[in-house]
């Protein structure tokens, strides 16, 4: 996608894009220059820009769309779109990368992804009957600028506070009884802040008892900016640390019997910002939260501490030493996409530019 300006509008080229594929991952817009799919992450971007903007159709008007026939992003019939949430994530992402590039101190950077969706088929104990539900896991979010803004940027990314927040329960599951006891129970997962001066809110350690599921950034982290390192991918896994254990793929459909652990560790946002320039007072309580590891203090972050537990500091003249030895006199790549990714776009692309 090609973002210019011109004047007091925008155009939202997607020429060059994939031919439409024979999967449904089609997006449906009719050619549609304003079409709403395409530009929900106008909605986020111009939000995150001014939280006091009223959210209206008005705010999309000066940006226009050209979706070239027979794309992925224009498939005539009879292409197939069941999929195409994930496609328009991904077209939010890549918004968010092009605005970034047009003004980087003040953008984000990559969101973490889709939620993580699970499909539960179980029985109602006192009825007997079947039970479906779906529930979906808490999702990470992006760096913002101000690393303190990690509240107010879950609701700019469009994400409910059910979803963001402490409560792992979809409004789907709550009214199932049965269903409570497995859902309940989502944890904050430790280290999995990616390095940054902010750094993206980590991806939840979730685990559920009785599943298909579908995950995002199993394969693809969400990327990071000015110095910020990619986030970490999801990843999902059968009786994690039992002589039975099974990692799962993504979309894979499994049997959980009783007692057995399904857990799902959802992908976490990209950091922003060089590490190195992280307060080292703020690093030191990301190791106190478990956010981040005593080891990816000092090699990530160049900060030293020394003590245990209780006892915990920062050697600040050590700190110091450290980082002036660790930067690098030339200046960051505006993305780090992570080891995947680049090196799928090793093989495929001359230079891994887009986001």
């Amino acid at each position: 996608m090609t973002l210019r300006i011109e004047g007091d509008s925008a155009v939202l080229d997607f020429t060059g894009s994939d031919p439409q594929l024979t999967s449904s991952l089609n997006v449906p817009t009719g050619g549609n220059p304003h079409h709403t799919l395409m530009l929900v992450g106008v909605y986020y971007i111009l939000y995150s820009l001014n939280p006091n903007l009223v959210l209206n159709f008005g705010l999309t008007r000066p940006f226009h769309c050209i979706l070239p026939e027979g794309t992925v992003v224009n498939p005539q019939f009879p292409a197939a779109v069941g999929m195409r949430s994930l496609t328009c994530g991904r077209i939010r992402s890549l918004l968010f990368g092009a605005f970034g590039q047009a003004m980087p101190e003040r953008m984000p950077a990559a969101p973490a992804g889709s939620s993580s969706i699970v499909n539960v088929m179980t029985h109602d104990d006192r009825t007997g009957e079947a039970v479906i539900a779906a529930v979906n896991p808490v999702v990470a979010v992006p760096a913002v600028c101000d690393g303190r803004r990690h509240q107010r940027q879950r609701r700019r990314c469009g994400l409910s506070q059910e979803h963001a927040g402490g409560d792992h329960r979809s409004r789907g599951a709550d009214p199932l009884p049965a269903l409570r006891p497995g859902v309940g129970n989502g944890r904050r997962r430790p280290l999995a802040r990616r390095p940054g001066d902010a750094h993206g809110v980590p991806g939840l350690h979730a685990q559920h008892a009785h599943h298909r599921a579908h995950r995002d950034r199993c394969r693809f982290q969400a990327w990071g900016v000015l110095g910020g390192k990619a986030g970490r991918g999801s990843s999902m896994s059968l009786n994690p640390g039992r002589p039975n254990m099974r990692v799962l793929n993504n979309i894979d459909t499994f049997t959980a019997n009783p007692g057995d652990i399904v857990s799902i560790v959802s992908p976490g946002g990209g950091g922003r910002g060089d590490p190195l320039d992280r307060e080292p007072e703020r690093v030191l309580r990301d190791v106190v939260c478990n956010y981040v590891a005593i080891a990816d203090a000092e090699a990530e972050y160049g900060v030293v501490l020394t003590g245990m537990g209780v006892d915990l500091a920062v050697d600040l003249p050590a700190t110091e030493v450290l980082r002036a030895q660790c930067r690098r006199n030339e200046p960051h790549p505006h993305f780090h996409f992570g080891a995947a990714r680049e090196a799928y776009e090793r093989v495929w692309t001359a230079t891994p530019t887009m986001p």
